[in-house]
């Protein structure tokens, strides 16, 4: 997987990916197999979800 991020847009494998909610000037992300965490939030399904695995990655 490759993840690029330009601004406040989150590109994964060249394709736009939907604003990550509470988009910071800092970016916290973090990449586990096939999950994507950015700033505490969970790319899955489509959207953007708030769990928990993703604020401690966020925070560790």
């Amino acid at each position: 997987m490759n993840v690029n991020i330009i601004g406040n847009k989150v590109f994964v494998n060249g394709s736009l990916l939907p604003p990550v909610p509470g988009a910071k000037s800092s970016v916290s992300l973090s990449q586990v197999g096939n999950r994507l965490y950015v700033n505490g939030y969970e790319y899955r399904n489509g959207r953007w979800k708030r769990t928990l695995r993703a604020i401690l990655h966020a925070l560790f």
